[in-house]
């Protein structure tokens, strides 16, 4: 049986690295294609201009800064974006 997937205008994606790299990239290219991204990385000021060029070309994009504990990063995501607070399994962690 085949998952039915929610097009991407319809989710919320959650990217770790989101700073450089694979991550910056895939924050990109999924902001383009019309999800909701939440950036997360230690780097303010590069999440914070990030996210600014992606509002610029259209997107939807906040961020969280956070640092190596995966569980505090998730919590910190959380707490950032109601939608998600209990849902885990409605987000996507990358990176």
């Amino acid at each position: 049986m085949r998952p039915k997937l929610k097009r991407l205008p319809e989710q919320t994606i959650v990217i770790t690295g989101a700073s450089s790299g694979i991550g910056l990239t895939t924050a990109r290219r999924a902001a383009r294609a019309g999800a909701n991204v939440i950036l997360v990385s230690r780097n303010e000021e590069a999440l914070q201009q990030i996210c600014d060029e992606i509002r610029q070309e259209g997107g939807d994009a906040d961020f969280v800064v956070a640092g190596r504990n995966p569980d505090r990063r998730m919590l910190l995501v959380y707490n950032r974006d109601p939608a998600l607070s209990g849902h885990p399994q409605h987000t996507a962690a990358i990176g």
